[in-house]
């Protein structure tokens, strides 16, 4: 049993640890694999990888021999936060970013034709992560990939864990993901010609962050100040749209930027106001759903 690298620079293995220090600054990442024998094609394995330092992120996942290569050449079937094929996205925002001290669980489970990936953050099941046809790989072995400086080391579980569904995300008070519903300027309802989505993250006590999607993206800090709340100014993508949508875009941007009252009422939608607009939110569930098909297609 011993790490592997891809022959990057930075590279020092020790024992059971493997470290990467960056001392470059480049857009790459650096691949260590876990090399336990000749791999394994059948049955059922669980793998825990835990990062005793970790600068900026790391992928964790599965690879095999013949696609174990240097930087993004590397093909593997990976969890960083957002599920990858190492070189490009297959599913945003899964889970939170591996960071310093994380110990994730990678459980792979060969049923028939198909090899599924399970995935937990210190313990905490995230579920079903990747369904790919087990052909993908000769053998699998645990890979993971670097994005800066890190250390990281892997044992393989005797006791295999219980395979869980992936619990959707609880929330309490105005954090969340919502959907706008309704919305009123001076006390008229106006048309939705779109649906707008919003996710509100809290980063400190009384201060958020506010990210909004109607066509372009829109996000700002959202704090509490003299017992309004207000925004830093709002920032977003310029991706465009017909008149009649970037029309109601502006209105939706409007209100975001001249905030005043943002709580959630006796029914359990979220109300966000300004002087001239009223609009009411409900919750919706946003949890993603796993990697189901071929990923190096």
């Amino acid at each position: 049993m011993a790490w592997i690298t891809d022959g990057s620079d930075g590279f020092a293995v020790n024992v059971d640890v493997v470290t990467h220090v960056d001392n470059k600054g480049v857009d790459n990442v650096f691949n260590a694999m876990w090399q336990d024998g000749d791999g394994v094609s059948s049955g059922e394995h669980y793998w825990k990888i835990h990062f005793p330092t970790l600068e900026s992120g790391a992928g964790v996942g599965l690879t095999s021999k013949d696609y174990f290569k240097k930087g993004y050449a590397c093909r593997a079937i990976n969890y960083l936060g957002n599920l990858s094929n190492c070189g490009g996205l297959l599913v945003g925002n899964f889970g939170p970013r591996p960071k310093q001290a994380d110990t994730i669980g990678i459980l792979a489970v060969y049923e028939g034709d198909r090899l599924k990936v399970y995935v937990d953050e210190n313990g905490t099941s995230l579920g079903l992560a990747f369904n790919v046809p087990a052909s993908t790989f000769k053998s699998i072995f645990p890979v993971v990939s670097f994005h800066s400086s890190g250390s990281a080391t892997c044992t393989k579980q005797t006791e295999i864990p219980k395979v869980t569904s992936r619990a959707s995300a609880t929330f309490t008070g105005i954090e969340g993901d919502w959907k706008l519903t309704n919305l009123e300027e001076n006390a008229v309802v106006l048309d939705l010609p779109l649906k707008p989505t919003a996710k509100l993250t809290k980063i400190d006590t009384d201060k958020y962050s506010f990210n909004v999607h109607v066509i372009n993206r829109m996000w700002t800090n959202l704090f509490k100040a003299d017992g309004d709340w207000k925004t830093s100014g709002v920032c977003s993508t310029m991706i465009g749209g017909d008149p009649e949508s970037m029309k109601f875009e502006d209105t939706v941007g409007s209100l975001i930027e001249k905030v005043k009252v943002v709580e959630v009422d006796a029914g359990g939608n979220l109300s966000v106001k300004s002087d001239t607009l009223s609009s009411t939110w409900t919750r919706y569930d946003s949890t993603p759903g796993p990697f189901v098909g071929e990923p190096f297609a």
